[in-house]
């Protein structure tokens, strides 16, 4: 009985080693698991409603706003991921997309890029100060941001994307950069509370839809002064208040009366409004 009994023990000694090696395993692939885990999320962290993520190895990414009830978003210049501090450089893709809450929205100089879609959708979306180094915004950053009544855009940015304040409807007044070169297609498109704006000398090409719709649109001044000056036909559909357009110099002006051929539209040749006392002695 004793070597029976002996026995039956030992079998089951056997059986809790076995057990205890399936934990060991188990827990094995889950430390591999967690360490192979990828870095948005294993660097992730909540921080002032936002989440971030490590994209250098000083700077750092807000990756997605957490829905809340705020209604005045600051973004800080620096978060802290696990154990160390990390300069917030970027907004990413569709970031704060239908955020419906948000009025207004303060970001640091830190940021240097706004990828596309980051706002869009945000309605009641009224004020944001766009950084002054920052160097990319992306198409549809502002797409369909309904409330926002003005924005100043920094002269470190070069060109605009595609349907980047497409539907803003409560736009009235926009500053382009001196050193924009590039709009994109249906820039401005349904922005039909813009009444005025001012092309930069860079910028050569208006494009596809780029102010259709912008209904109340009554004067534009075109910078740019060659002939490689082009207007693409559908820019203006639908700018029915259009009545002044001022242009830098005679072979401009040729370019836009050719656009504008039929249509009740005072061309402004700047290269002809000269002092009428120039010239004039003592």
């Amino acid at each position: 009985m004793q070597i029976e009994n002996y026995g039956n023990h030992k079998l089951r000694g056997m059986g809790m080693k076995k057990v205890s090696r399936k934990k060991k395993l188990v827990c094995m692939m889950l430390v591999v698991l967690i360490l192979c885990w990828p870095v948005t999320i294993s660097y992730g962290e909540e921080n002032l409603q936002c989440h971030y993520i490590k994209t250098g190895t000083q700077e750092a990414t807000l990756y997605k706003y957490i829905s809340g009830a705020e209604t005045n978003v600051v973004i800080p210049p620096t978060v802290q991921l696990e154990e160390n501090w990390y300069t917030v450089a970027a907004i990413s893709r569709e970031a704060f997309l239908n955020q419906k809450s948000i009025h207004s929205v303060q970001l640091p100089n830190t940021i240097k890029n706004i990828h596309q879609g980051a706002f869009q959708g945000c309605t009641q979306l009224k004020k944001i100060s766009l950084p002054q180094n920052l160097t990319f915004l992306g198409g549809a950053a502002f797409q369909q941001c309904t409330s926002l009544e003005n924005i100043e855009i920094p002269d470190t940015i070069s060109s605009l994307g595609n349907k980047t304040f497409y539907g803003c409807e409560q736009l009235q007044i926009v500053i382009l950069p001196q050193n924009l070169e590039k709009l994109g297609e249906s820039v401005f498109q349904r922005c039909k509370n813009l009444t005025t704006i001012t092309l930069p000398e860079r910028v050569r090409s208006i494009p596809k839809y780029a102010f259709q719709g912008c209904s109340n649109l009554y004067r534009i001044e075109i910078g740019h002064t060659t002939a490689n000056l082009t207007v693409e036909k559908t820019a203006f559909y639908g700018c029915t208040q259009l009545k002044e357009i001022v242009v830098a110099n005679e072979t401009v002006a040729n370019i836009v009366k050719e656009h504008f051929a039929g249509k009740e539209i005072d061309i402004i040749n700047l290269s002809d409004q000269r002092d009428p006392d120039e010239g004039e002695g003592p």
